[in-house]
Parts: structure tokens; C-alpha cells; sequence
């Protein structure tokens, strides 16, 4: 018979998990949703439309391999056919297509209302000589908000570029909605693209002749291959990872670092419209349709990544196809309005990782305090192009005011005319205010009092009795009157707190005691705390409010920002410049915009070359190579401490190489081409040619991600110093051939040491009036047991002994044990050797370090004990040790040593490895190996690291498929026309397809320098979009996508 009694308190259980299942499964996605949590708790509860489009079936492919898009286990390259072997065979899309949760909205702005029907160009623009129409713009309709705004919140550190987030499933999504501005930029304010007639841009490609028959049908066999290449990587994406960000092109899974709206497939339209690969074209554009930018698996949106690989590949797609596929335009639009949120702070710079959920987006922001420098100045080619297209002025706008930032702090940072990599954007800067107290912090000021404070009621007895003031009650008061004095009536209710809980008596109105009052609020807290046992006890609410410091005093009051431009962040005591990594194409962005513009706005001309005379001066050096003929430059990384002076040349440079500098080739070939600067031509070529011989030197063929060089002292004249190479190899070489008899001498010489006896079982026989059963104990050395010294003092007698070890007081002798305490101090003994485990794996095999114990009190010992010969019974006597100067157990291969030279015949007996008398082998001790010389470190560290003639260091071996040096080999074949970039970067394509090739793509690898590198599994966008693109156009007519047309 069932019992609801006897079981109710399980069905009330049962019922709360059920409860909390259902409650926990609804909101699962509220801490992913970040900054919309609170938008989620409000919508709990109420119906939520579902999805109106129908899910798209998936194969079994994708569904064993869904919510497993990393690939945790790296292996190896497949071997697959030779490119050129491969067919164009394309595989179903229908396999890897993701099924589809989410309608696509509807465009945020209607395209006729916005652009009217006559925007879209009928051919691709001209980049380079654009001539930007007269711009007309519409009112700003954002709502402004006729308060002023909240304090902005600081934007988190914490925003990461490459970031995966695993979409949850079953949780209705957060989508994007527009907010009103906090900080809107009035209309008359708006600054309106450059208008006018464009100035007439200098050539910049070279004048090419008519090729051989011979050469062309050479060259297109080879852009053949390239673009096979290419579609053997796509077609791996369209039927593993499409709609995906990122292929994993060896598991065949895929990566959403990018919020994942695919990222590969928007960064590739204009790679497979250049290709003349129109049908892949068409069905990527489909494909673009879908995409919600509104809603996104990321708590936010990194804003440089999703500029330069979406907003900039589908700005591009709709220039490079003629304007025809009116799609690419609506889709950036509707990206670049969430994107304009970003730019909603005080000064106008935006969030680099906006959080776009309507929750937190809704609130006032301020930029960061660091901010990565290229994330902050590589957004305008994008933004003004579209600009350009929309006649939009307020996305020309958001950009044109950092590089009006940037302009004006560019002479003035800590090496003039370059920025250094991190940034402080939030335009707010905080006075310091000095302490007033040696009690009060700078960033907690309070007012100061040099007389004691009374209650009016307590003036009259203080007149009549000085003594007043020496009380616990004077000290009550004069806390109570601090607090009211720094409240001004906005604590009194507190104050009475204080009141009541220590109340007033007549005894403690009488009392005296000290006649020093405190001198502040804050030693009146102090004394408050330690008052005298006679007084009555406060509440611990009102103690923590003496304790505080609060203030209305305009001293106390926190600190409004004082406004300023961008500056080095705060607290920072050296900065670091370059060209490459997070600060690249803030660079590269100069010249580029110049041409986007017309040649409109002179200050990018200026702006950069502030910046190429600045890179010249401080970052760019000769590395030392064999090629002693090869005249090469690298662009290295400067860190200054403080502001460098017009005539101070001397700058900390760190001789690096990286491949995302090696862009700098293109752009100094660029601006000396459009800029006339007639020698940067030179080092446009010696930088590419380094980026090559990095490629050239390593054991793949195949520059690696950063090494370290040396620098040529002289840049004219730098012959090859194999004795330099080694000293930079090994820095130390000298100071440990200095310091080497002096070493071995420490290694191989000491004072005699107490030999390692064998280890004592049950029942052995010792002599006890010199040892006790601790000294048997193996791994009780110097930390388990601590000696005094001889001496007498008043804590004991000379030879007491304080051990440390598990050994009760109890069991320690104090002349001698008898066999009861023997066996009684035995087991405590082998307990205190099993715990003592780190000790016993220093040791080697059945030897056993004895540990010293303090004799009889009175008795003497000596320094050294010798083996027994044959009964174990009798240890000799050890020296006491100072309490002051306790032993240091030494580890194995010292002990090994000192018996290697110990006088012992038995000693020297074990050291050679011959047997106990019982037959057992005895161990053979560890002699340490000797101190290597230079030449041999040097060999070894050249062989272990596998480093090339000329790199010191290889600090990053891996190569992620990177774009920057084929793109400077390409433009410099473009500006120059000389055969050699072609030999060079048919050589480069060669080498990364050997080694990257994969099943279904091309993957990174993890170390350039191993003749078989190990494969990442990964495949970013840009290796579709960017370094197949620049292979195929190196061996391209030179009309195809012109320099002269078109800005890449």
C-alpha cells in the first residue's frame, strides 16, 4: 500500500529538481547572452515566435560532426594528388549547409529610400583616381536623448579577435535592434567626404611589353595550378564548412571564431570574381542573402576583424562585379549600422569589441584605456568606400575623426611620427590629486581636522571640564562629528546610528584618559576601533561606517575626465613601436586612403610620410647573412621609456622579423610611386628580398611567423661573422668559460660528507647512546630534522635536538632507547619515511641518505661517520649543526659526487658497482656530465632548434597561410616589371603547397623549420581571399585588377 506520508519528503525533492531542470534548460543561454541577461529574464515566461523557416536536413556527415567543430587531435597531412592533377569536380553543398533556425529580416533601411535608384556604379570604380561626388546628407534621425547621459561604463580588456563560441541549441536567440545614441554627432557637425576635382595620382604600375608565346603559355600553366589550387580549398569549404567561418580542412569539420556568419565566404567574393569562377560567384552571393548579422553566438563583435574580412568583402564583391548584384551593397549597409553602435562614446572612437546585445548596448560606453593600435586605425578604406557608394557622410564620419586623432598626436608621441601599439582611445583622462594625510591614499581624499569636534550639548561640559576631551566619550564624539562634518546631512540618519549605539553615560563623560585628541577623521576611526574595555560596544554596521570615508567635499568628489585626444595608456613606463603586428595596416591604410580619396586630403600624404621617415629612422635595419652580396632589411620592434629628442638617434631595438611586417614592401613601393619619394623604391625592394630569403632559408621553404637577426653595424658594407652568429647563439659563452674551473672545483670539491649507508630493517642493532631510531628512517635529511647549536642558552641544554619529522616527543630518547621504545618508535619512524615521497625520488636505488640526531645531553660527536664493516650496529657520530644555520639536504647527484671522492675503501667499493658481501649489486652513483664548451652549445642549440644561418632565435615556427609576403612580391612585380618577383614567387607557391597541402584544403603548420611539420587543421579566410589572390594575379596580365584601378 502506497504511503503519501512516508514519501512526501522524496515527491517534494522529485518536484523541486523537476523545476529546476526546466528553469536551468529555458535559461541556460542567459550567461552566454552576456550583457542581455537582464533582457532575457524579462522576456521569461512570454511566448516567443519561433523560427518561421524549416530546417534544412542534414547528412550524417554533419550530424556526427556537429558541436564538434574544433579538432582536438592534430595530425598529419594526407597525401593527396598533385593540383595540377585534380579535377574541378564540385561536391554537394547540400552537405554541409547548416539548417536554418533564424528568417532572414528584412533590411534595415529600404535601398531605394537610401541610395535612390541611380547610385550603383555600371563598372567598377576607379580607386585610385575616384572622383568622390558632391554629398548630400540626410538629417540625423537617431533620438537624442535630452538628459545628459549616465557615466559611460569602460569596455571590457578582454575582447579577443579570433574567439569560437559553440551556438546553443534551444534557446530562442538575442537579435540586434537600433538604440538611440548617447553621444550622436549633430547634422552641421557631420564631416562630409572630400569634394572636388581629383588630383591626377602618378603611375604606379610599371609599363609592361608583349610577352613570347613561349612565356605566356609558361605563365598560365602556372596560374592554372594556382587556381586549382584554389578550388581545391573552396570545394573542401562548400562541402564541409559552408556558411561557416573557417574550414578545418584536415578533420573536415569547421571554426566560428568571426561571430560566425562565414567569414570565408564573404573574404573570398572577390578572389573568385577575379578567377572568372561565376557560377561559385552566384552561389556564394545566395548563400550571403541569409546571413543575420543581428545575432551572433559572440557577446560581442570584434570590430577590426568583422570590418576587414566582411564589411571589406562585400564592399569589395560589389566593386569588383560592376555594381550588378545589389545584395553585397544591402548586406554591408545592414552591417555597418550595427557596427555604427560601436562609435557611440564621448569622444566618437569606437568600442574595438562592441557588445551589441540591446541590454547592454542600450547604455552609455567609453573606448578602452589600451587599445591595439591596428584595431583602432585599420577601419577607413572600408568605411569611406562605402561612404562613397551610399553618399552616407556619417560612415566617412566615424573614421575621419580617429585619423583626425591620430594627426594631431602623431608628433608628439615618445618616437614622432609613429604611434606606438597600444593606444589609450577613451578620451578621459583623471587628475591626480595629492594625499592631504599620511593616513589618506591619493584616489580617497577626505577633509582633515587639527581640533576636536564636539556635539553641541557637550561644548558647555568641555568649557567646564577640560578633561572632557581625554574620554572615550571625547573620542565617540569626535568620530561623530568627522562623520557629520564629511556627510553635510547626507549621512545624519548614520550619524544617529552611531549615537544610539553608543550611548551616553555620566561615568563616561567623566572619564580621562589620554589628553591628545585625534587629528582627522580617520585617526578618529582609528582610536574609535581601539577604544578602552569601559566602553560601550558599537554596532558592526556603525563601526564599518566610522571606518569609511565618505565625503561631500569638493576634494573627496570623484574626479570628472578631463578630456583629451589619444594618448599612451595610463601607467605605462615604456612604450613599444613597429610596423608589424597590431600595428600594420594602420600604415598601410595612409596611402591606400589617399588614393580612395582622390589625392582630396593632403593629410595622409603628410601622415605618412611623417611615418615612413620615422620607420626608416628608428625600425628598419640590415640582418647579417651568408649572402654577404644580398642587401636586405627587416623592420625590427623599438621600445622607448620616455620621449626621444629631434637629434636623439639611439633607440632599444629588438632585431625581428615577422611576416606581418613584410608587408611594408608594398606599401613603401606604393607611396614611392604616388608620392614621388624616389628612394623608397630601394627599400621597398630590399624589405620584399628579406621577407624572400626568410622563405628561402628555413628547411620547408617557408618564412616563419617571427626569428630574431643580427644587425649589421654598418648597412653599406656587413660581411658574413660565423664567430658573431655564435656568440649571439650562446650570449653566456664567455662568462661560463670564465667561470668554469671555478664550477667544476664547486661540483667535484666539498668538505667530507657523511657517506650513505644502506637502509636498517627490524631487528638490526644499533648502538642507541649515539643515535635514535630517526636516524634510520631513509629521506629524513636536513629539512625533516633541525639541529641547535652546542652552546648553552636559556632554552636548553647544549646537543638538544627539534625535529620536525612525524616522530612523537614521546619517542625521542634522552640517553637511550630499550627494545620496548625500539619497536614502539619503529613503525612511527617507517610511517614519517613513506610520506616523505619527494625525498625518496631524489635518491637513487637502495641508497639511503642517514640523517644526523642529537646524542645524549653533554656528549660530543664527530664530523664524519664511517660504514660499518659487518655487524650494523655502530654509526659514528656526527657534528651538530647550528640552529642558525640548519642542514640542507642535498640532492642526489651532489651526494653521488661526494661519495665519488670519499676516502672510504667500502665507499669506493660501492662506487664501482661491485656487490655486498650478501651478493646483492650494489648501485652505481651518477657522475654528472662536464660543462659543455661554446662550440659544442652552439652545435647542439643550431641542431635541436634547427636554425638557419643568420636567425639567432626562432620565436614562432608556424606558418597560419599568411598573405603579406606574396602580396609585396606581387605589387613589386606590378611596380617594377622585373622577372625576378615571378621566379621568386612561383618558388614560395611551391613550397606552401608541399607542405600545407591537406584532404580537404590547405592547412597551417606548426614549424617551418622541421622538414615534416605537424598540420594546425586550420584554414583562415584569408588564404582564399588574400594569398591565393595575390599568386594568381602575379602571373595574371598585368590589366587584370590594374594598381592604377583598383585598391587592393
Amino acid at each position: 500500500m502506497f504511503r503519501m506520508r512516508r514519501y512526501r519528503v522524496f515527491l517534494v525533492f522529485a518536484v523541486i529538481t523537476v523545476g529546476a531542470l526546466y528553469y536551468f534548460t529555458i535559461l541556460g543561454g542567459l550567461e552566454s547572452a552576456g550583457a542581455a541577461s537582464v533582457e532575457g529574464l524579462k522576456n521569461f515566461g512570454q511566448k516567443i515566435e519561433s523560427p518561421s523557416s524549416p530546417p534544412v536536413s542534414k547528412s550524417k556527415q554533419d550530424s556526427d560532426s556537429e558541436g564538434e567543430s574544433n579538432a582536438k587531435d592534430i595530425i598529419a597531412p594526407i597525401a593527396v594528388l598533385s593540383l595540377a592533377e585534380l579535377g574541378t569536380t564540385k561536391p554537394s553543398v547540400a552537405a554541409a549547409q547548416e539548417p536554418e533556425s533564424q528568417a532572414t529580416p528584412a533590411p534595415l533601411v529600404k535601398p531605394a529610400s537610401r541610395y535612390g535608384h541611380s547610385d550603383a556604379p555600371d563598372k567598377p570604380p576607379s580607386a585610385g583616381k575616384l572622383a568622390p561626388a558632391a554629398t548630400s546628407t540626410s538629417p540625423n534621425k537617431t533620438t537624442k536623448v535630452e538628459t545628459g547621459p549616465a557615466d559611460p561604463i569602460g569596455e571590457p580588456e578582454s575582447g579577443k579577435g579570433r574567439m569560437e563560441i559553440i551556438a546553443a541549441t534551444g534557446i530562442p536567440k538575442i537579435h540586434w535592434s537600433q538604440q538611440p545614441e548617447h553621444f550622436p554627432v549633430p547634422t552641421d557637425d557631420i564631416i562630409q567626404l572630400p569634394t572636388g576635382k581629383p588630383k591626377t595620382i602618378p603611375q604606379i604600375q610599371h609599363k609592361f611589353t608583349a610577352e613570347s608565346a613561349s612565356d605566356k603559355a609558361a605563365r598560365e600553366d602556372k596560374r592554372e595550378i594556382i587556381k586549382k589550387a584554389f578550388s581545391f580549398s573552396w570545394d573542401g569549404y562548400r562541402s564541409k564548412a559552408w556558411r561557416q567561418d573557417e574550414l578545418s580542412p584536415i578533420s573536415g569539420k569547421h571554426r566560428n571564431p568571426f561571430c560566425g556568419w562565414g567569414a570565408t565566404l564573404v573574404d573570398t567574393l572577390d578572389t573568385l570574381w577575379m578567377m572568372d569562377l561565376k557560377d561559385d560567384f552566384e552561389e556564394a552571393v545566395d548563400a550571403v542573402k541569409e546571413i543575420d548579422f543581428t545575432t551572433s553566438a559572440r557577446n560581442d563583435i570584434p570590430l577590426f576583424e568583422t570590418v576587414i574580412r566582411y564589411l571589406g568583402g562585400l564592399v569589395a564583391a560589389y566593386d569588383i562585379s560592376g555594381g550588378t548584384y545589389r545584395v553585397l551593397l544591402d548586406k554591408a549597409v545592414e552591417l555597418a549600422d550595427i557596427l555604427m553602435g560601436a562609435f557611440d562614446t564621448p569622444n566618437r572612437m569606437p568600442m574595438t569589441f562592441y557588445m551589441w546585445k540591446p541590454t547592454f548596448a542600450s547604455q552609455p560606453h567609453r573606448a578602452k584605456t589600451r587599445v591595439v593600435l591596428a584595431e583602432l586605425g585599420s577601419l577607413s578604406v572600408e568605411f569611406t568606400r562605402l561612404a562613397q557608394i551610399t553618399k552616407e557622410a556619417r560612415y566617412y564620419d566615424a573614421v575621419a575623426r580617429i585619423t583626425n586623432e591620430f594627426e594631431i598626436w602623431q608628433n608628439d608621441t615618445r618616437m614622432p611620427g609613429l604611434w606606438p601599439l597600444k593606444v589609450d582611445a577613451s578620451g578621459c583622462k583623471k587628475p591626480e590629486q595629492a594625499p592631504q594625510t599620511k593616513y589618506d591614499h591619493p584616489t580617497r581624499k577626505g577633509p582633515t581636522n587639527s581640533n576636536p569636534l564636539l556635539l553641541p550639548e557637550d561644548k558647555a561640559a568641555a568649557a567646564d571640564s577640560p578633561s572632557f576631551l581625554d574620554g572615550g566619550q571625547a573620542r565617540k564624539v569626535k568620530a561623530e562629528e568627522d562623520l557629520q562634518s564629511k556627510s553635510e546631512g547626507g549621512l545624519v540618519d548614520a550619524v544617529d546610528e552611531v549615537r544610539k549605539a553608543s550611548p551616553k553615560s555620566p561615568v563616561e563623560s567623566n572619564s580621562a584618559l589620554s589628553p591628545k585628541a585625534p587629528a582627522s577623521g580617520v585617526e578618529a576611526a582609528k582610536h574609535i576601533e581601539h577604544e578602552s574595555y569601559d566602553s560601550p560596544p558599537m554596532s558592526s554596521a556603525a563601526r564599518a561606517l566610522v571606518k569609511r570615508e565618505v565625503s561631500t567635499d569638493p576634494a573627496s568628489k570623484p574626479t570628472e575626465c578631463e578630456p583629451q585626444g589619444l594618448a599612451s595608456p595610463p601607467y605605462t613606463s615604456s612604450e613599444e613601436f613597429g610596423i608589424g603586428g597590431q600595428a600594420d595596416s594602420t600604415y598601410e591604410y595612409l596611402p591606400k586612403e589617399y588614393m580612395l580619396l582622390g589625392g582630396l586630403e593632403e593629410k595622409y600624404r603628410a601622415m605618412y610620410e611623417m611615418a615612413a621617415e620615422g620607420t626608416i629612422k628608428n625600425l628598419l635595419f640590415r640582418p647579417m647573412i651568408p649572402d654577404e652580396k644580398r642587401h636586405i632589411l627587416h623592420a625590427g620592434l623599438a621600445k622607448v621609456a620616455e620621449k626621444k629628442s629631434p637629434i636623439e638617434d639611439k633607440v632599444d631595438l629588438r632585431p625581428e622579423g615577422t611576416h606581418l611586417t613584410c608587408f611594408a614592401g608594398a606599401m613603401f613601393a606604393i607611396g614611392a610611386k604616388i608620392f614621388d619619394r624616389k628612394d623608397d623604391m630601394d627599400i621597398a625592394w630590399k624589405l620584399t628580398d628579406g621577407c624572400v630569403w626568410a622563405y628561402e632559408a628555413t628547411n620547408t621553404g617557408i618564412m616563419p611567423e617571427s626569428y630574431l637577426a643580427i644587425p649589421c653595424p654598418n648597412a653599406d658594407i656587413c660581411p658574413w661573422n660565423e664567430t658573431l652568429w655564435h656568440e649571439k647563439l650562446d650570449p653566456f659563452g664567455d662568462l661560463r668559460e670564465k667561470t668554469r674551473p671555478l664550477r667544476q672545483q664547486a661540483v667535484l670539491s666539498s668538505e667530507k660528507k657523511t657517506p650513505i649507508k644502506d637502509p636498517l630493517e627490524d631487528g638490526d642493532k644499533v648502538s642507541l647512546t649515539e643515535t635514535t631510531k630517526a636516524s634510520l628512517v631513509p629521506g629524513m635529511a636536513g629539512s625533516q630534522t633541525e639541529w641547535l647549536n652546542d652552546k648553552k642558552d636559556d632554552s636548553g641544554p647544549a646537543g638538544t635536538a627539534i625535529s620536525s619529522s612525524r616522530i612523537s616527543n614521546a619517542a625521542k630518547p634522552k640517553v637511550a632507547l630499550s627494545e620496548e621504545e625500539t619497536d614502539e618508535v619503529m613503525p612511527q619512524a617507517k610511517e614519517a619515511a613513506a610520506s616523505s615521497k619527494s625525498l625518496d625520488k631524489r635518491q637513487l636505488g637502495d641508497l639511503n641518505e642517514e640523517t644526523p640526531i642529537a646524542p645524549a645531553a653533554g656528549k660530543t660527536v664527530s664530523s664524519a661517520a664511517a660504514i660499518p664493516k659487518e655487524p650494523k650496529d655502530t654509526v659514528s657520530k656526527p657534528t651538530i649543526k647550528s640552529s642558525e644555520e640548519p642542514m640542507v639536504e642535498k640532492t642526489s647527484a651532489e651526494q653521488k659526487l661526494d661519495m665519488s671522492k670519499a676516502s672510504s675503501p667500502v665507499l669506493k667499493e660501492k662506487a664501482t658497482g661491485v656487490k655486498h658481501a650478501n651478493g646483492t649489486a650494489k648501485p652505481t652513483l651518477y657522475t654528472p656530465p662536464p660543462i659543455p664548451t661554446r662550440e659544442e652549445f652552439v652545435k647542439a642549440r643550431i641542431s635541436d632548434e634547427r636554425l638557419p644561418k643568420g636567425m639567432t632565435k626562432v620565436t614562432g615556427g608556424r606558418y597560419l597561410l599568411r598573405p603579406e609576403a606574396i602580396e609585396s612580391v606581387f605589387v613589386m612585380y606590378r611596380t617594377t616589371g622585373d622577372e625576378y618577383w615571378r621566379e621568386k614567387g612561383w618558388e614560395m607557391f611551391k613550397a606552401i603547397e608541399r607542405h600545407t597541402i591537406a584532404t580537404y584544403g590547405a592547412s597551417a603548420i606548426s614549424d617551418v623549420t622541421s622538414k615534416k611539420p605537424v598540420a594546425l587543421d586550420e584554414m583562415e579566410s584569408f588564404w582564399l581571399a588574400e594569398t591565393l589572390k595575390y599568386f594568381y594575379l602575379l602571373f595574371s596580365e598585368p590589366d587584370v585588377v590594374s594598381l592604377d584601378e583598383y585598391v587592393l
